[in-house]
């Protein structure tokens, strides 16, 4: 009956994880209204997967040429990219208000689309802003490449790609704990003479106390009641979770956080009942 109640939830943790990463994936290709701006991010993907470093030069602003340094700029781009065919994939896009950085450009509407790159089995995050150029659209005023591990566009998925013991770990409590939260209190509310006043067992048993977080991405693990990070001491006195286990991701760029509670209560119920069995069997052998 456990195992059964175990892969059950298994399946339906991987089944959410999986929806849930759908919810946050964009569609780039639905944030603009005007058509021209997705032909001028078409134009510069298609002239970069081609090499052709004139092309791009072509496109960059005039206000930012000497900024990018011409065609001999963009083969320097180039020149951090190992050999083969490259293949860019448009998987975000947002509009932006130019700042300072930008010179002239200051206050003018841009555009901003990200890229996954792929060369063989190397990985990059590329990163365009167009403009305005007068009336016509539009022209390159930033570009920046960094290479990544894996797609960047799947870097915050909850995946097992890549991971190591302490995913597995933390993925199995979290399947785990809910079971032996809801199997302790099913068999506290059956079982005779174990506790009195069930009424405020049941709760206490389904109830986490303080316990880890983890960072799925970055597999980093945090101790809720007490942690020292960036030079502070943190400390949390009350910290419940609901079956002992959650998950949460607060966007498209940030990292599903998996919370594992300590089974206080039902740690506790089940002390409680080994020392009625223990004093059960004392009792008979007189």
């Amino acid at each position: 009956m456990l195992h059964r109640i175990f892969w059950v939830f298994a399946f339906t943790l991987i089944l959410s994880g999986c929806r849930l990463d759908e919810m946050f994936k964009q569609d780039p290709r639905g944030v603009f209204d005007e058509p021209e701006i997705y032909e001028a991010a078409d134009r510069f993907a298609a002239l970069f997967e081609s090499r052709d470093a004139e092309g791009l030069a072509e496109m960059v602003h005039p206000l930012l040429v000497d900024v990018f340094g011409g065609s001999e700029g963009m083969r320097g781009i180039f020149g951090q990219l190992p050999e083969g065919e490259i293949h860019v994939s448009m998987y975000f896009a947002e509009p932006r208000i130019g700042d300072d950085r930008y010179g002239d450009l200051e206050g003018a509407p841009l555009y901003l689309f990200l890229y996954d790159v792929r060369i063989n089995n190397n990985n990059a995050q590329l990163q365009l802003v167009l403009a305005q150029n007068d009336d016509t659209c539009c022209s390159v005023t930033y570009i920046l490449l960094n290479e990544t591990i894996g797609p960047p566009s799947k870097y915050h998925d909850f995946s097992f790609a890549n991971k190591g013991p302490l995913h597995y770990l933390f993925a199995f409590l979290l399947v785990a704990m809910p079971v032996f939260h809801l199997v302790t209190a099913v068999h506290c509310g059956f079982s005779k003479g174990v506790v009195q006043r069930k009424w405020l067992w049941i709760p206490f048993i389904l109830i986490g106390f303080w316990g880890f977080k983890f960072n799925w991405t970055t597999g980093e693990v945090v101790f809720i009641l007490l942690n020292i990070k960036d030079g502070m001491v943190n400390f949390s006195l009350f910290n419940l979770n609901l079956l002992g286990a959650g998950y949460l991701r607060a966007g498209m760029f940030t990292p599903w956080i998996i919370t594992i509670a300590l089974p206080i209560g039902p740690v506790w119920y089940w002390i409680r009942r080994a020392r009625m069995v223990q004093k059960s069997a004392v009792e008979d052998n007189f």
